[in-house]
């Protein structure tokens, strides 16, 4: 193993992947809009909600001396009428490195359930450290997990487990 090799598995040894930033807001009817348009959905299905919100939530994996290797994120876009959760979808499941020698290999895994009182979800990313995907030096699964009920109670973590 050279000496790049071996800094570079260093450097890949993964603490956890813990969430950063977690914000949610409330969208115009035109952003809900070219959301579900965006999503294959009809325009039409934002204007029939009440309200709709977004929950942007980020994490970010770490080495063992807490230098920050890679990012991801998503985007829960959500609507209510009358009260009950009416539709929600992901707008954005995306990640990116910010280590030499770390590759981003895009979603694995995602899943979303609502009723009228919760939502919940998550989506796994896949990140490899190493020459090429196929012959990784160490592979790394983040997850981010979002839930929100219809009371306005939100939560976000890095488990990929229900």
């Amino acid at each position: 193993m050279s000496a790049f090799e071996a800094d570079l598995l260093m450097q890949g040894l993964t603490l956890d992947a813990e969430t950063v930033a977690v914000t949610v807001s409330p969208v115009s009817e035109v952003v809900a809009r070219e959301a579900f348009i965006a999503g294959g959905q009809h325009a039409a299905a934002a204007a029939s909600h009440d309200a709709c919100f977004s929950r942007e939530a980020a994490g970010a994996g770490k080495n063992l001396l807490g230098g920050v290797l890679d990012d991801y994120y998503t985007t829960l876009y959500y609507c209510s009428k009358g009260g009950k959760i009416a539709t929600a979808k992901w707008t954005r499941q995306t990640g990116q490195v910010r280590f030499p020698g770390w590759y981003y290999d895009g979603k694995v895994t995602d899943q979303i359930d609502f009723s009228a009182r919760n939502i919940g979800g998550f989506t796994q990313f896949k990140f490899h450290a190493g020459p090429v995907s196929q012959l990784p030096i160490q592979n790394a699964y983040p997850c981010l997990r979002t839930r929100v009920n219809s009371s306005g109670g939100v939560s976000t973590s890095s488990s990929c487990s229900v």
